[in-house]
């Protein structure tokens, strides 16, 4: 599990199905050093899956 705090841009409360920008910081930058851009991940709060990402390369942004 590696933890990051969430920040959507243009959102404050996306409804299921909706799509947004959102900016990860990790609390322990080091367990995120494998993420490549176009992988995909899965977020939770907690156990359920909240939602999906495909990582972006943090250059093109």
């Amino acid at each position: 599990m590696n933890i990051a705090a969430l920040r959507l841009e243009n959102t404050r409360f996306p409804e299921p199905g909706d799509r947004a920008t959102a900016h990860l910081r990790p609390l322990t930058p080091t367990q995120w050093q494998h993420v490549r851009p176009g992988q995909h991940i899965t977020l939770h709060e907690g156990r359920p899956t909240i939602a999906t990402a495909t990582l972006l390369d943090p250059k093109s942004t």
